[in-house]
């Protein structure tokens, strides 16, 4: 099994359901874990692995369409990642919202969300 992580990527977004959140935006942090049946060993050319380039793609175009739930975005990423990589056998994903809007509130929230291929229909 070959793994693929994308750690700590970094979104200005407008994710949420309050109406603030939606016009002023917030920052985001997102982890994404691919696990993938491994098509060759080794590994000689990116048709053959899950391409992190193209994963940070999907995910930069996902976090761009404002959702009011996180979770929505992280069944987004999910979906899209295994609608392009058919090898991919799991993804896991973790979207962290950096500034809750929760009063007196210190630290973060994050929503995880984590799927085999045979869980879901498409």
């Amino acid at each position: 099994m070959l793994t693929v992580e994308l750690n700590e990527l970094r979104f200005f977004a407008h994710h949420g359901l309050y109406s603030e959140e939606k016009k002023i935006g917030g920052e985001f942090l997102v982890d994404v874990f691919v696990a993938a049946k491994q098509v060759s060993f080794p590994v000689k050319d990116i048709n053959e692995t899950i391409d992190y380039s193209a994963i940070y793609q999907l995910i930069q175009n996902i976090m761009q369409e404002p959702e009011p739930l996180l979770e929505t975005v992280a069944g987004k990423i999910v979906q899209a990642i295994f609608n392009k990589f058919s090898h991919a056998d799991t993804v896991t994903t973790t979207i962290k919202k950096v500034n809750p809007p929760i009063i007196a509130f210190e630290g973060n929230v994050s929503v995880k969300l984590s799927l085999n291929r045979s869980e879901i229909h498409f």
